[in-house]
């Protein structure tokens, strides 16, 4: 694939947000304001994926969504009643996922820090927190980013843009 037709294709990257996100219009406005489009429905699994539109050299278009996979957190409050209280229901969105490059993005710049000095508001156990987390990392290949809440949009549409970009790299 040349470069023209590389470019041509990443410049109709649609971002695919599942319809159950909550909390994210921060997200979406920026989206807006970058002019990226996007469309919203239900995903298999985590918050965000992308596809490439019909175009002449996709004739049929072609999603992500089965390959690259990102879960947002809205903060460290969120992400500790998934990994405590509602945990079952967590670990199996990660297994259906685990084929998938999958990255978690939480919203906070200060992530790991503020876990250990248990600078959130749960009774989550910063040793476990970290523990649980881990698991995520060592058992699933999830790359976890913490991210400032004003750049969550950009880092989301950055990471799907990158993915895409490498994949079409690799395209006879």
């Amino acid at each position: 694939m040349t470069k023209k037709e590389r470019d041509s294709v990443l410049s109709g990257l649609r971002i695919i947000i599942d319809s159950r996100e909550k909390a994210n219009v921060h997200i979406i406005k920026e989206l807006e304001e970058m002019s990226v489009p996007y469309i919203v429905r239900k995903l298999n699994f985590a918050d965000y994926s992308c596809e490439i539109p019909k175009s002449e050299y996709f004739p049929y278009g072609y999603s992500y969504e089965n390959g690259i996979a990102i879960e947002r957190k809205a903060s460290l409050e969120e992400l500790s009643s998934n990994l405590s209280q509602q945990r079952a229901r967590f670990m199996r969105e990660m297994e259906r996922g685990k084929n998938a490059r999958f990255f978690l993005v939480v919203e906070g710049l200060r992530g790991y820090a503020d876990i250990m000095k248990h600078n959130y508001k749960t009774d989550l156990d910063p040793s476990a927190y970290m523990a649980s987390l881990l698991t995520l990392v060592m058992r699933y290949n999830v790359n976890v980013s913490f991210v400032p809440k004003e750049l969550a949009a950009r880092w989301i549409y950055r990471a799907l843009y990158y993915y895409v970009y490498e994949w079409l790299m690799t395209a006879p």
